[in-house]
């Protein structure tokens, strides 16, 4: 379920990669890196990936000394991974989401 759930929101179910790509360049294509709502976008991914990832922490389902950086970071890289070859997302979030764990 999990993995479904990550592979929507890093491509639309359905969405072709290149669609997506399209649409990525277009909406990059139109704010600049020094802006200000980049930044304040910037900002607020960072902060709300803190939070979830403090409250995962405390529950005891993600290991410590991970930073909400460090978990976008993973998140973008599995996604870039999987722009050209779909079929390697499930392995690759399997793989991530192993790592996220905390380790016994």
């Amino acid at each position: 379920m999990a993995v479904g759930y990550s592979r929507g929101i890093a491509r639309p179910r359905g969405a072709r990669p290149t669609v997506q790509a399209r649409l990525v360049e277009a909406l990059k294509s139109t704010m600049e890196a020094d802006s200000e709502p980049y930044a304040a976008c910037h900002v607020h991914m960072r902060a709300a990936a803190g939070a979830l990832l403090a409250r995962a922490q405390e529950a005891g389902v993600v290991r410590d000394g991970l930073t909400g950086l460090e978990l976008l970071r993973i998140a973008h890289a599995v996604a870039v991974a999987t722009e050209r070859s779909e079929e390697s997302g499930e392995p690759l979030l399997t793989i991530m989401m192993d790592g996220l764990r905390p380790q016994s």
